[in-house]
């Protein structure tokens, strides 16, 4: 029932009362006062609840922007690798050239010039072979394309050895132009060690980081709400503590509760109050926050900086490589990896949300991050 309608009905109920059964002045002030007053508890009733819905909401859209933000990280993640590790598949052409086929020409131009050589077709079915092969082609690393590489290039050398009209200038020719594409591929195995090495780094941190964060949420529900102590302890997800254990409404509730045992006379005794355990919040929490934030805060630089180095190194191994390739295409895979990178930057700084954590400590401790 509309709120308009609901009073409207109120009034008039009272107002044929009023006329049929002949009251008095004085008791139709009163049942108008009993309206009046009905009329009061049903609009604080439908304040409250909108109050309610309002506060409610800022927390539900946070809850929603975190799983929101943490799908767009996993795409752009995904998306910016997927590119990086595509430039380890021989097939790949997007530097304007392709291993695979680079080899091909090679061994066709320097050591068999003439295709219809004897033993030419099973040479360069086996060469091709080596380079195809799934595992090099399907493994994100360079190592393998650096190991094919050396394969073939044993196998020149056997088939030099063999074959002692093949001019040992073509062969070593053909080394000189091989160890270009292994140097180019190396470079490439050697950013991605790097990378990982720096992402185990932050892993290694991040995971001491949540340690850190699950004991500072038990301790403090432990003082909130000491019989739940032993049963959070062991719950290995703090998402899940924080659902069904450590909400905001929920502490409110609580809170609310103990310090209605100390209600004198319509007034809270605030010295009593802050006697009982559930209510001790000792100053070092305080530093133990600090700590959270100032830890997250680095942890999620030293991110950003291994993807940043990561994809530096990996920009000049391509600046060195337009001598193989197509200066115009490696230009374009450039530009294309650096706004990529810039979306990974993005999507994880809205995941991580540094800014709101850092708002968040500002008012639990009441006081400046620098101060």
């Amino acid at each position: 029932m509309k709120l308009t309608k609901f009073v409207q009905v109120l009034f008039s109920l009272v107002l044929i009362i009023y006329c049929t059964q002949n009251i008095s002045a004085q008791d139709f002030q009163k049942e108008l006062s009993a309206v009046k007053s009905a009329q009061n508890t049903f609009l604080q009733t439908q304040l409250n609840e909108r109050i309610t819905k309002i506060s409610n909401t800022p927390d539900f859209v946070r809850a929603a922007n975190v799983s929101v933000n943490a799908l767009v990280l996993s795409n752009s993640l995904s998306d910016y690798l997927n590119d990086v590790s595509s430039l380890n598949n021989p097939n790949n052409a997007d530097l304007g050239f392709s291993l695979s086929q680079k080899v091909t020409d090679l061994l066709a131009s320097n050591l068999f010039k003439d295709p219809k050589k004897k033993g030419f077709s099973r040479f360069m079915d086996i060469a091709s072979g080596i380079i195809q092969h799934p595992l090099v082609s399907s493994l994100t690393s360079a190592l393998p394309i650096v190991s094919s590489l050396n394969s073939v290039m044993n196998l020149v050398n056997n088939a030099a050895i063999q074959s002692p009209e093949m001019p040992i200038d073509d062969v070593n020719k053909f080394r000189d132009e091989i160890s270009k594409f292994v140097a180019h591929y190396q470079g490439l195995a050697d950013a991605t060690t790097h990378f990982q090495a720096a992402v185990i780094g932050v892993q290694e941190r991040s995971d001491e980081l949540q340690i850190t964060l699950k004991s500072f949420t038990t301790q403090r529900i432990g003082n909130l709400y000491p019989a739940k102590m032993e049963s959070v302890s062991k719950e290995t997800s703090l998402r899940k503590v924080l659902v069904d254990v450590y909400e905001k409404e929920k502490v409110v509730k609580t809170v609310q509760e103990v310090l209605v045992k100390y209600n004198q006379n319509g007034a809270t005794s605030q010295e009593l109050a802050l006697t009982d355990p559930q209510l001790v919040y000792p100053e070092y929490a305080v530093n133990e926050a600090r700590f959270i934030y100032d830890e997250l805060n680095a942890v999620s630089q030293e991110y950003v900086n291994s993807f940043n180095e990561y994809n530096n190194e990996i920009i000049q191994i391509l600046e060195k490589s337009k001598t193989l390739g197509n200066s115009e295409k490696i230009d374009k895979k450039i530009a294309l990896m650096k706004d990529k990178l810039s979306k990974v930057e993005e999507a994880f700084l809205n995941a991580v949300h540094v800014e709101e954590v850092e708002s968040r400590f500002k008012a639990l401790a009441r006081t400046h991050i620098g101060g």
